[in-house]
């Protein structure tokens, strides 16, 4: 059974304070994802070693880094 009025205040359109609101949040969003974009495509990885190879590989204490270097 409807509730009475439900209809009426799903197609009413958001109020101007909702409406700011949700652009706040929405700008806000926009901003962390594109800095979070920014951090990750100038970040520098380490200089890699020749003859190296570097692997991680799960153990029983989270992730373990083995790395292997001929001479």
């Amino acid at each position: 059974m409807p509730v009475e009025g439900h209809a009426q205040r799903v197609n009413a359109p958001l109020p101007r304070r909702d409406r700011i609101v949700l652009a706040v949040v929405v700008c806000a969003s926009v901003i962390a994802a594109a800095v979070a974009a920014a951090v990750y495509l100038t970040r520098s990885s380490p200089p890699s070693q020749k003859h190296c190879v570097t692997v991680i590989v799960p153990s029983t204490m989270g992730g373990a880094t083995r790395k292997n270097c001929r001479p």
